[in-house]
C-alpha cells in the first residue's frame, strides 16, 4: 500500500504552525512542559471539559482537518488519559465521588468522540492503543481504510508522560 500525507498539524507548547515545528526541527531544544492550546473551534461548552492532553490533540485534528469534509479518523495514543484515570482511581480509593464528566472522558476512545460530536461528524472513528507500536498501528489502520476505499484517512496521534505513580 502506497500513501501519501496531504496535510499534517502538531501542537506543543510554544510550537505553532508549520514554521515554527520545522525550525524546532533544526534545532531541537527543550520545550515547556505547561501550556495548552485555545481550541477556539470546539463549542465553548465543549470545549470546558477537556483536559490539556485532549486539547493537544483535539488542536492539532482541527487544525489538520480544517474546513475539509468528513473522513474516517484514527486517534492513537499509547496511554490515552491516564492522568484522568489515576485520580479517578486516587477518589474511589478515598471513597469521594466520581466526576460523571471525568469518568466519560476517562474511556480510550472520548477524544475522538468530543471531536466527532462537535464536529457532527458521523464516519467510521477507531481509538487504537498498541503499546510501543501504537503509531504503527494507527498507520495499519489507516492503510485498512484506505484500501477500503476511503479516499482520505484523518489519523491523530497524541500521547504525554506518564503520571507519577506509574512514571518509573
Amino acid at each position: 500500500m502506497v500513501f501519501s500525507v496531504h496535510h499534517w498539524a502538531a501542537w506543543a507548547p510554544g510550537l505553532v504552525g508549520h514554521d515554527a515545528w520545522r525550525s524546532w526541527l533544526s534545532q531541537p531544544h527543550p520545550l515547556p512542559a505547561e501550556g495548552a492550546p485555545p481550541l477556539t473551534e470546539m463549542p465553548a461548552m465543549m470545549r470546558r471539559r477537556v483536559d490539556r492532553l485532549g486539547r493537544i490533540a483535539l488542536q492539532a485534528a482541527y487544525t489538520c482537518q480544517g474546513d475539509a469534509p468528513p473522513r474516517p479518523m484514527v486517534f492513537a495514543s499509547r496511554y490515552g488519559d491516564m492522568g484522568r484515570s489515576v485520580e479517578l482511581l486516587e477518589q474511589l480509593a478515598e471513597a469521594s465521588p466520581l466526576s460523571p464528566t471525568s469518568f466519560s472522558l476517562s474511556v480510550h476512545n472520548a477524544i475522538g468522540a468530543l471531536y466527532s460530536i462537535a464536529r457532527g461528524d458521523l464516519t467510521a472513528q477507531s481509538a487504537v492503543a498498541a503499546g510501543a507500536e501504537t503509531v504503527e498501528a494507527a498507520f495499519v489502520e489507516a492503510c485498512g481504510l484506505l484500501s477500503e476505499g476511503a479516499p482520505e484517512v484523518l489519523v491523530v496521534v497524541y500521547d504525554e508522560p506518564r503520571p507519577a505513580p506509574f512514571a518509573h
